[in-house]
């Protein structure tokens, strides 16, 4: 894809659930990076999935624990655990970074079972490749709302943890899609911790959004590539693209903690020192070989990503 891509890739299929509305937080985790490579090896599909249950008295549903995607490689995910009998199937794969919630109680040994409604998908506990973060009141309130959490564990969190509400939180909490949770999760932010402090808090994310919106200027809009892929990247550095086939991927234009550059997945940083209108993403890899991104200015374009996502 874009600069080129690996072409010989084994094709895996992403995981994939229902368009169900009222059972979590946040969608499940996404299953590939935005690179050319994973480009052709494994589009991801997003349901929005969301739980507005009132009361958590009588949910009973363990809260698991939550995990954290290392290392440069994306972590397959399989169909099923390691039985000896059979060999369990790859069906997609989650980039570095990824954070998701999930069960190893009752599991097999080595074993980590995701947190879906309604298809089984399990990940390897290689130490290499994931970095186990503990149970659901040991985390931040940005970690439990980016995954697949439902929001009556969200309430159980506000009531149990120790973890102070800080503006990364606030940001998680604000990038929710669904607007009647995100209101839910604000409203319970705004009980924890009272009105004055919460306003605070409020204000403090606003001045820093826009300050990445700004920092974010030459990656955001629409694209294509040569590999007939279309892409747009938000105001907040959301990544969504298309194939031609009109499979989808999804991913995030990241600031580097120094904020002097630009990423998008794991391997590729934006070449800022460009002029021209096209945007080009050096290769972490093979820097010689560019992923060039050209302005796209059709109509079709927004429509077709518009009715995608």
């Amino acid at each position: 894809g874009g600069g080129g891509g690996g072409g010989g890739e084994p094709k895996v299929e992403p995981v994939e659930e229902e368009k169900q509305a009222d059972e979590n937080v946040e969608a499940s985790p996404e299953v590939v990076e935005a690179s050319p490579k994973a480009a052709e090896a494994s589009p991801t599909k997003a349901p929005r999935r969301v739980d507005d249950s009132d009361s958590d008295s009588d949910n009973d549903e363990p809260e698991g624990v939550f995990i954290r995607i290392i290392g440069d490689e994306p972590a397959q995910i399989f169909n099923e655990s390691d039985r000896g009998y059979q060999e369990p199937q790859p069906i997609g794969a989650m980039p570095p970074g990824t954070i998701v919630r999930g069960h190893v109680e009752g599991r097999p040994e080595g074993w980590f079972e995701l947190a879906l409604s309604n298809s089984s998908a399990w990940l390897r506990r290689d130490p290499k490749k994931v970095e186990e973060m503990g149970p659901l009141l040991k985390q931040k309130l940005c970690v439990v709302v980016t995954t697949a959490t439902p929001v009556w564990m969200v309430k159980r969190w506000m009531r149990g943890t120790e973890s102070e509400v800080t503006v990364d939180d606030i940001q998680a909490v604000r990038d929710l899609e669904n607007d009647r949770v995100r209101m839910m999760v604000e409203e319970l932010v705004r009980l924890r911790l009272g009105e004055k402090a919460f306003e605070t808090l409020v204000d403090s994310f606003f001045e820093r959004a826009h300050k990445k919106r700004t920092r974010l200027t030459k990656a955001r809009g629409y694209f294509n590539t040569q590999n007939g892929c279309v892409w747009y990247v938000n105001p907040t550095g959301k990544v969504v693209g298309l194939h031609p086939d009109g499979s989808r991927i999804q991913d995030k234009v990241l600031i580097s903690e120094d904020d002097t550059f630009l990423t998008i997945g794991q391997a590729f940083r934006l070449d800022e020192e460009q002029t021209c209108s096209c945007i080009h993403w050096i290769r972490k890899d093979d820097p010689e070989k560019p992923w060039v991104w050209n302005p796209d200015h059709l109509l079709e374009t927004r429509v077709r990503l518009g009715s995608a996502f």
